[in-house]
Order: structure tokens, then C-alpha cells, then sequence
């Protein structure tokens, strides 16, 4: 065999190895690494499926542990440096005549991952410090999981799901039953996007390894036949690089013939459901031998989903599988068996992480007999008392929907000790769902009966009503003078049910010679006594609403014969902006035994900012209750608050924080506008600012508000709309109301401006030659068209608008001349 030899030199355990021919050797070496070697301890047996820790303590010590294991089995080890130290974990692994069989080493996790055992018998493991020099030392776990033993979080349900935690190098094990020849399929998905790389290993009964599945963010192991029946062994691991990243996670199983999470299919109803990362849904259906089946599974919101189902018969053995990009479709396809048929739906894109919603629509063609309906009354209820119970038997199904529609009938069938509940206080009977109100505290069972006239299915559901027990409150401990009435209020005791209150006060201790024996109104809300000696006084209060009785509410008064100072107490903000007005409230501040006098207050400001002014007379309402003020400067600022009762004093302080805030910017989208028709209108945002510049540079967006009917204008249509200077052309006449918004990339601000736009002008009356001025020459080809009709409404030679050319519209064009020489 070969063993490692640890002695210490030049402060390390330098390491060797010897070559031993007897298991007894490794017995009596071991021994007297003991008894004699600190370098070496002799550990603990391993548990299977579980982890021990341990500490490497000392520079080149190393630590072991055994198992058990039959030849064959698979077992796998993780060693977990759990301080992020130094200290890199190595493991070693040792058969039972003592050879040397693996060893794995990590720099946060050493893994032996689903190692073959050669021999049957007592294995030895060694862990040690591979770091370099072999002296860190460190704590660590040590994870061990075998084949067929290993079982930490138990069963997995089939068609369902459990959800657990991969920590640091951590493997996790389940059971699974299933018999030879079945399929199953299993997906371990990381549910929060992290490092965490799931990786999931199957072995058989008798412990051979069967097959693993891995993923960047599901692993599978898909439509896996198994070889044996009996109780299958899970593993889950982490396999990103190094193994060390840690995660949750949920583990689904699905198997026919028992998986059914979402219930029968009944043929020509869709059903629509979800399918989440990794999931695995199921349903069932019944056929007869030669029935047509046709299967339609469609992703509905064009998601990334790519849709798969796995069709199985009634024995479990797979049939057939469909896929698709949207929508995986069987049609025609005949059975061979009677019974009820399986069906498993996942996603089957590229690392299958897609979700999404889905459709599953059933076909069948063939006679069949008539199918039992199922019944199903829902999950067990708990509500509190006083709320009304609502029954669901929505989820019963008759597969073949025949001969005729389903009934239903609601019963009563257990009540509790003391209530007069019957099946007639249900509002209904005969429909899927009903309501009742529970009358007192306990479990009751309701039953439902489906039939589809000819057969017939019961099922019942359990209601728990809790009666909320009250809670008894007191108030807080109180300090008196002697001979002064001590005030007992219990008022804010309360119910859940809102039940009425009993009450029931009790002193419970008094100082060594008190006569006080009893209180005043121990049985009201208010309970009062009057102490005749200085010292502590115990008072408790037990409220009960009929059923249940709350915990006992203790109160403690000491009595005084002395003046008993009184506390102060700041109520402020912890921090505000500058320029804020802080409020100072000090109306928490008590006095025990309430005098001699009644409380006075006093503000002041024990430190401020250096750049602060402020004094304590800046502080409004100083010497009231509640003041205020208003910093001047960043930074802190410490307020005493100073109370009296006019014999002693409390103060107490409170320090708030003053900081700059970011200040809105201002838009400005200038001045309003008019313009004609086909004109190009500038905009005008660089009025704008932003009083404190920040956090960000502004950035500019405009757009309309509002455009005149008949435009065809969008936002589109401004050019450089994201800029501080934009433009538009109008389309038609009317108002434009065009908003400006301003961002600093935290605060933003909006303006808006209104153009108004004017159709096209005419032409410039008189000007006969389009010159854009009236002169002599225009006057003269206007007296050539003396007696002549105008061409229109627009002839600029119609000055007077009589629609006849004539001296009077020279003369009038005369007036319209600026150039000499027009009246010549």
C-alpha cells in the first residue's frame, strides 16, 4: 500500500510516501501518528449525504476520515476552504488494503467527483494544504455523497419540484422510485442568474452510475430509460470553473405513468399554462387501443420558447416526441394501449432557459368507454376565524366529458367540538364552487361528489379555522413618587378576530413591607393601584377572547421616595437636504413621576458645519417642544435637547446630516410664433438652464403637443428634435403647440410654445409686374387694362375688389406707389 509519512522539519511537515505490504501496517502507522506526530489527527467516519468540518491548524498537518463502501459504488468528495485563507484543500483517497486510488485539489474546492470503489470495505481520506510551502492552514468542510445511501433532502415528487441552496462546494442528494424500463427526466436550474453552474448525476439502486446532465444555467438529464426498479440516487453540484460558485435552485422530476402536475386533457379543450425556467409540466389523458391522437403545443406570445412534448403510454413506455419553433403538432398518431397516457412539456431551446406561455389543445378519434370523472375539491384551506371559507371544485374533470356534463354536490361532513355548521350554510350545493363562514375555531372537512351521470368521484378538502389568540398590552414601565396613584392602561390590548376582551390584571410582586395586596378594577381595561413603599412593583395583564387566552404582559413600576430626573428624547430627521427647514420634535422626552413641575425644553446647537453661521438662536421655538431650522451650510449639525422638571434635567443629542441636493433644470421654449403655410419655423430652446449644471449635461426633446386638424405632421417631422435647436415646416393653417422637455439626467423640466400659422399670401395688390414694389410702371400697365374685367379675387390690378379694371384702381394704386414720379 502506499501511505504518507508527515515530520516536521524547518518549521513544515515535509511529506514522503512508503509502500506498506500489510492493512494491519496502515492500522499502526495511523496509531502512532496519534500519539506522537501533531502534524497528524485521526478523524471521524464521513456521513453520507452530508458534511463534517474541520480545522488544518498547524503548518503541514493533515487531517482523515473513512467510509464504508461496496465495490462498485460511486462516491464523490468535495473539500471546502470555508475562511478564504490560504489554506488550498487537497484530498486524497485510500482503498481499504491501503493503496492509493485518486486525489483531487482545488484552489477554494478540491473535488473527487464519481470515482468507481474498486474493493469493498473501510476506504481512509487524507486532507492537507497543497498551497506553496504546504503551511496554510485553514477550517474547511468536507462534503461526502454515495450511492445508494445518500439521501439529504429526501423523495423527489413526481411532476413536481423542490428548491434548495448550493453553497460553497456543497452536493446535494435525493431519492427518486421508479420501475425497470420507465423514463424519466430531470432539470436543475439556477433560479437566480448567478455564477452558480448546475450540474445533476443519476446512479441505479445497487449504486452503478447511470448518466449526468449539466448547463450553463439548466442541466438535464432527458427521457432517461432506467435499467432497474428501486430507489435511484440524485446528485446536485456545482461545475463552474473551480467549483465554487453558489446558488439557488430548483430540482423538477417528471416520470409515466404517475406524473400529472396539471391534470387530465380533455379532448377539444385548450388548456393554457406557464412554463418557468427549467420547467417540467405534465398532464394525462385516456385512450383506447387504435384511438386517433392528435396534439397541438403552441407557444401563444411569440416568446423564445421553443416548445417540446414527450408522449408515454400507460406502462410508462415512451411513444413518440414532437418539437417546433412555435408549435410542435402530432397528428394521427394511433396508440396501441388502453389507459391513461402521459404527456411531458419543456422548453427545448438552446440551453433550454426559456419561458413563456403555452397551449395545449387534445384531438381524439376512436371509441373509447366511459371514463370516471375525477374529483377534486382543491388544496386544504386555513383561513382565521371570521373570514369567510370559499370551496373550488373547478379542477374536477370527466376526460371524456360524457355521457352527460358534470354535477356537483357539496356536503358538510366534520365540524368541530362546539359549532352548528350544516352542509345547508353553504350558499350553494350543486355548483363547482361555494362559500361558507366558519362559526367557531377547528378543522372542518367539506366533500364533493362529481358525477357525469353514469359514474361517479369523491373528494374532500380540509379547513382549518384558527382562532387568533389576543395580545395583551400594557404599556411601558413607569417610575412614581410613593403615595401617588399608578394609572394601569390596558386599553390597547387587541384581537385579531376582533373578539370582545376579558380582562384580568395581577400584581405579581411588591417591595418587602408593602400592604398593597390588590388593584382597583383588576377586571376592566384600566387597573390602578396606589404604592405605600419606595421599590419595584410587578403588575401582568392576561387578556382572552372566549377560546384562547393571550401571553401574559408584564409591566414593572418603581416607586420613589425621591424626585426621579427626567429623559429627554430627540425626535429628527437623520438627514436633509440644504435648504430644508428641519424639524426638532421633543415630544417623546418623559418624566417618571411626572414633577415636581411640569417639563420645560431647551434647544441649543452644540456643533455646526464650518462654514455655518448658526447659533441657538437660530433655532425657532428653542425653549418650546417642537422647533425648526433652516442649515446654511452642508455638513453636521449636533442639537441638545436640554428638559427640566423644574428640580432636575435630562438632555440627549442628535446629529443631522446636511447635504446639497440636485435642483431642477428650467426649460424655455421661447417666445410664441407666427408664420405662413410652407414656412420653416426655428425653435428655439437655449433658454434653458440648469441652476446647479448637474448631475448631467442637459439634453433637449421636443414635440407636439398639439397640430390643427388636417395636418399630417409627426414627431418625425421636427428636424433635430432632440436637440437644443429644432425646426418644422407647417402643412396647414392653425396652432402648432409644440413642448419642450430638459433633462439633467436626473430632474427634468418642460415648456411649451404655440406657433400660429397663416395660409399662403397673395399677391402684393398693384404690383403688376411681381416685383415687389409699386412704381410707374405698374400704374401704366394698369391704365392698359382700363375697362377690362378683373381675372379673379387675387388680380393685384383690382384694387378696389369691384372685379372691373378702371381708373379708379390707378388712382388707388397711386396711393400704394413709394417711387417718385407714380402720380406724373
Amino acid at each position: 500500500m502506499i501511505f504518507k509519512f508527515a515530520w516536521r522539519g524547518r518549521n513544515l511537515y515535509r511529506l514522503a510516501r512508503f509502500s506498506l505490504l500489510r492493512k494491519s501496517y496502515l492500522a499502526f502507522i495511523l496509531s502512532l501518528f496519534s500519539l506522537f506526530l501533531p502534524g497528524v489527527s485521526y478523524a471521524e467516519g464521513l456521513v453520507n449525504g452530508g458534511f463534517v468540518t474541520g480545522a488544518i491548524s498547524t503548518s503541514g498537518e493533515e487531517d482523515s476520515y473513512t467510509f464504508t463502501g461496496d465495490a462498485n459504488q460511486y462516491v464523490m468528495l468535495h473539500a471546502v476552504e470555508t475562511d478564504d485563507t490560504a489554506f488550498r484543500p487537497r484530498i486524497s483517497l485510500y482503498a481499504p488494503d491501503g493503496s492509493y486510488l485518486t486525489y483531487g485539489q482545488g484552489t477554494q474546492v478540491a473535488e473527487i467527483n464519481s470515482f468507481r470503489l474498486p474493493q469493498s470495505g473501510t476506504y481512509t481520506v487524507l486532507v492537507e494544504d497543497w498551497s506553496s510551502g504546504g503551511a496554510a492552514t485553514g477550517d474547511y468542510e468536507l462534503h461526502f455523497a454515495s450511492a445508494p445511501d445518500a439521501n439529504e433532502h429526501g423523495s423527489l415528487a413526481n411532476g413536481g419540484l423542490v428548491t434548495e441552496t448550493i453553497s460553497v462546494g456543497d452536493v446535494d442528494s435525493y431519492t427518486l422510485s421508479v420501475e425497470a424500463g420507465q423514463f424519466v427526466t430531470i432539470h436543475a436550474v439556477d433560479i437566480d442568474d448567478t455564477a452558480f453552474r448546475p450540474r445533476i448525476w443519476l446512479y441505479a439502486p445497487d449504486g452503478s452510475y447511470l448518466t449526468y446532465g449539466q448547463g450553463t444555467q439548466v442541466g438535464k438529464i432527458l427521457n432517461f430509460q432506467v435499467p432497474q426498479t428501486g430507489t435511484y440516487t440524485v446528485l446536485v453540484e456545482d461545475w463552474s470553473s473551480g467549483g465554487a460558485a453558489t446558488g439557488n435552485y430548483e430540482l423538477h422530476f417528471a416520470s409515466a405513468p404517475d406524473a400529472n402536475e396539471h391534470g387530465a386533457l380533455i379532448q377539444g379543450v385548450a388548456k393554457t399554462e406557464t412554463i418557468t425556467m427549467g420547467d417540467l409540466d405534465s398532464y394525462t389523458f385516456e385512450a383506447s387501443a387504435g384511438s386517433l391522437v392528435d396534439l397541438s403545443l403552441k407557444d401563444v406570445n411569440d416568446t423564445a420558447l421553443r416548445p417540446i412534448f414527450y408522449l408515454y403510454g400507460p406502462t410508462g413506455d415512451y411513444l413518440t416526441y414532437r418539437t417546433g419553433n412555435e408549435e410542435a403538432v402530432l397528428e394521427g398518431y394511433q396508440v396501441g394501449t388502453t389507459g391513461t397516457h402521459t404527456v411531458v412539456i419543456s422548453d427545448s431551446s438552446s440551453g433550454g432557459a426559456s419561458t413563456g406561455d403555452y397551449q395545449i389543445l387534445l384531438g381524439l378519434e376512436g371509441g373509447t368507454s366511459n371514463s370516471a370523472p375525477v374529483a377534486e375539491a382543491g388544496a386544504p384551506i386555513s383561513v382565521a376565524k371570521g373570514e369567510v371559507v370559499d370551496l373550488d371544485g373547478s379542477g374536477s374533470v370527466d376526460t371524456d366529458g360524457a355521457p352527460q356534463p358534470l354535477t356537483y354536490a357539496w356536503e358538510i361532513a366534520v365540524v368541530p367540538e362546539g359549532s352548528q355548521i350544516t352542509t345547508n350554510d353553504l350558499s350553494s350545493t350543486d355548483q363547482a364552487t361555494t362559500s361558507f363562514m366558519p362559526d367557531v375555531g377547528g378543522v372542518y372537512v367539506a366533500s364533493l361528489s362529481v358525477s357525469d351521470g353514469e359514474l361517479e368521484d369523491t373528494d374532500t378538502v380540509t379547513i382549518t379555522v384558527e382562532n387568533q389568540a389576543p395580545v395583551a398590552s400594557v404599556g411601558s414601565d413607569q417610575q412614581v413618587l410613593v403615595g401617588q396613584t399608578v394609572t394601569l392602561d390596558g386599553s390597547g390590548s387587541s384581537d385579531g378576530d376582533m373578539d370582545p376582551l376579558d380582562y384580568s390584571w395581577t400584581l405579581e410582586s411588591a417591595p418587602s413591607g408593602s400592604s398593597v395586596t390588590d388593584l382597583t378594577n383588576a377586571d376592566t381595561p384600566v387597573a390602578s393601584f396606589t404604592p405605600d413603599v419606595a421599590g419595584l412593583y410587578g403588575v401582568s395583564l392576561v387578556v382572552s377572547d372566549g377560546e384562547a387566552a393571550s401571553q401574559p404582559a408584564s409591566i414593572t413600576i418603581t416607586a420613589s421616595e425621591t424626585n426621579v430626573g427626567p429623559t429627554a428624547v430627540i425626535d429628527a430627521p437623520a438627514s436633509v437636504y440644504l435648504g430644508d427647514v428641519v424639524p426638532l420634535n421633543g415630544g417623546d422626552s418623559f418624566d417618571p413621576d411626572a414633577g415636581p413641575d411640569s417639563l420645560t425644553f431647551e434647544w441649543t446647537l452644540q456643533s455646526v458645519p464650518a462654514d455655518s453661521d448658526l447659533t441657538a438662536v437660530d433655532i425657532a421655538g428653542r425653549l418650546t417642544q417642537a422647533a425648526f431650522f433652516t442649515p446654511d451650510a452642508a455638513g453636521s449639525y449636533v442639537v441638545q435637547l436640554t428638559v427640566s422638571d423644574g428640580d432636575a434635567i435630562g438632555s440627549t443629542t442628535a446629529e443631522i446630516q446636511v447635504g446639497i441636493s440636485n435642483q431642477a433644470p428650467i426649460a424655455d421654449a421661447g417666445s410664441d410664433q407666427s408664420a405662413i403655410v410652407g414656412d420653416t419655423v426655428s425653435l428655439d430652446g437655449s433658454g434653458s438652464s440648469d441652476p446647479d449644471n448637474g448631475p448631467l449635461g442637459l439634453t433637449y426633446q421636443w414635440s407636439f403637443v398639439f397640430i390643427p386638424a388636417g395636418s399630417a405632421l409627426v414627431q418625425g417631422d421636427i428636424m433635430l428634435s432632440n436637440s437644443e435647436l429644432a425646426s418644422f415646416m407647417p402643412d396647414v393653417p392653425g396652432s402648432y403647440v409644440l413642448e419642450l422637455e430638459v433633462f439633467d439626467g436626473e430632474m427634468s423640466a418642460t415648456d411649451s410654445v404655440t406657433i400660429t400659422v397663416e395660409g399662403e399670401a397673395g399677391p402684393m395688390a398693384c404690383d403688376m409686374n411681381g416685383d415687389g414694389k409699386v412704381d410707374i410702371s405698374d400704374i401704366y400697365a394698369i391704365m392698359s387694362l382700363a375697362r377690362t374685367a378683373a381675372t379673379g379675387p387675387d388680380d393685384p390690378a383690382d384694387w378696389n375688389d369691384d372685379g372691373v379694371i378702371n381708373v379708379l384702381d390707378a388712382r388707388g394704386c397711386v396711393l400704394q406707389c413709394d417711387v417718385p414720379g407714380c402720380g406724373s
